[in-house]
């Protein structure tokens, strides 16, 4: 490998997009894919995004061979409650010598209607893949 790896977190929501994002991350040379990051609801203990069981989210992880870094959040979570969170979330990455948190979602849904210019620009983010490579 030439050069230094980029540190990337994968944002993880347990479907194919974010299967996909990791293997088309895990193709590049100059990244690193260091964990994944999940939101957890944390009254019913699924993810948020997608509803599964953290039991399945766990052994996701353990199969692809990545630590997991979870965001419990409460079951009404407003977006004040939400930013605290990733901010907290951002910061412990941040300290960790991560670099960037990768998403597998197809652009025209990557819009930041949750995130407020403050989180967002407190660590670099990047969309993983040009929605053109996102396959159907």
């Amino acid at each position: 490998m030439k050069g230094k790896s980029k540190r990337v977190l994968l944002s993880w929501s347990t479907g194919k997009d974010s299967a996909w994002a990791l293997h088309s991350l895990r193709q590049q040379f100059d990244v690193e894919v260091a964990g994944l990051l999940t939101t957890v609801n944390e009254q019913f203990d699924r993810v948020a995004m997608h509803a599964v069981r953290t039991d399945l989210l766990r052994r996701q992880a353990e199969s692809v061979g990545l630590s997991l870094r979870l965001i419990s959040l409460p079951s009404q979570c407003d977006n004040g409650v939400y930013e605290e969170r990733m901010r907290a979330a951002i910061g412990a990455a941040r300290a960790d010598g991560i670099e960037s948190i990768a998403f597998g979602v197809p652009l025209p849904f990557a819009q930041p209607f949750t995130l407020s210019h403050t989180i967002l620009y407190a660590m670099r983010i990047s969309v993983s893949l040009p929605s053109h490579r996102i396959a159907v």
